[in-house]
């Protein structure tokens, strides 16, 4: 159906919203990197090992005066689910397109683990052929992520042994951390500061945070559901999904009145600009579940719902820009 082909195009645009559509498409370039099991990496106080899919450890590259982690271990130092679109060459961190929710998913920490490994069980240090991967996105929370090295050059993702490193850099910066180095120890330390943070924030903030946990479950629940529509789907199929999206507009305005009869009183300045946020983006993201409500009650019906495509895609566009706020404000917490 042609409405439904123009809402799967709109979804992929809402997904890819932060990405610039200039992105070099040449082919991976070769180049030499230092292959460093000799550095150690520290999360805190904490020394990490890394390991690929197949449970071999693995170590930082170095191109340029930049050090590199694979993005497995990213995800798994971030406690964020991972996962590789080949077709879009595109590594989503955090909410993924098979799991575009940020609740309720089991994250693997087997990529990054405590404790070190032990120098007889290390490689020696070697010049190894890798690849620039100019043409690779990385995806934070459906945010498009550029990376530039101390001196503000852009830097690449890089491929060995074909797994996606990441300049550690843009690591600790994704993590809300800082980052040291000390060169007679070979040891790069990464803050653990925003764990430390989370751990003793207030109860206000706490609220808040569950509060943008269970919007954007919700709003990911409902765009699953749209997107079922691309699909082939028998009719009682289409009629089941109709109770559904009226239970997620129910759910979302529970979730707006509930943020709108929050007790605010004792609420700091940046709580409050943290709840101005949240509330907002809360408020979109009802208008649009209502517009899906709407579209998948008239599929349900045999009826064209393409009207509804601009409004659509205005309300995806604005509850995006507003989750992004609303996840700013209360990080900065």
């Amino acid at each position: 159906m042609r409405t439904s082909k123009k809402i799967a195009i709109i979804l992929i645009c809402f997904t890819l919203l932060s990405a610039n559509t200039t992105f070099a498409t040449a082919s991976a370039q070769t180049v030499s990197v230092y292959f460093k099991p000799d550095i150690t990496i520290q999360v805190g106080d904490r020394e990490m090992s890394f390991y690929d899919a197949n449970g071999k450890a693995v170590f930082p590259l170095i191109y340029q005066g930049t050090t590199y982690l694979p993005v497995r271990a990213v995800a798994a130092l971030m406690n964020e689910n991972i996962e590789w679109d080949g077709k879009s060459k595109t590594v989503y961190i955090g909410r993924t397109l098979s799991n575009p929710s940020i609740v309720d998913v089991g994250v693997s920490r087997n990529a990054a683990r405590e404790g070190g490994v032990p120098g007889f069980a290390k490689p020696p240090v070697q010049i190894v052929d890798a690849f620039i991967m100019r043409e690779v996105l990385i995806m934070y929370d459906f945010e498009y992520q550029s990376f530039l090295d101390a001196v503000g050059r852009v830097v690449y993702p890089i491929n060995y042994q074909g797994s996606n490193y990441l300049p550690i850099r843009a690591i600790a910066r994704l993590m809300g951390e800082s980052i040291e180095w000390d060169e007679g120890q070979k040891l790069i330390t990464i803050s653990n500061k925003n764990a430390e943070h989370i751990a003793t924030e207030g109860e206000n903030v706490k609220a808040l945070r569950g509060y943008l946990t269970s919007v954007v479950k919700v709003f990911d629940e409902a765009t699953i559901k749209i997107m079922s529509l691309n699909h082939a789907l028998s009719e009682e199929e289409l009629q089941a999904l109709v109770p559904q999206a009226s239970r997620d507009l129910l759910r979302v305005n529970r979730l707006i009145n509930e943020i709108k009869h929050t007790d605010t009183d004792e609420f700091s300045e940046a709580e409050l600009t943290a709840y101005s946020a949240l509330l907002a983006y809360t408020e979109s993201a009802g208008y649009y579940i209502q517009i899906i409500e709407n579209i998948i009650y008239m599929a349900a019906n045999d009826q064209d719902y393409s009207m509804f495509a601009d409004t659509f895609m205005s309300f995806a566009l604005d509850s995006q820009t507003k989750y992004e706020a609303a996840r700013n404000a209360i990080r900065d917490l």
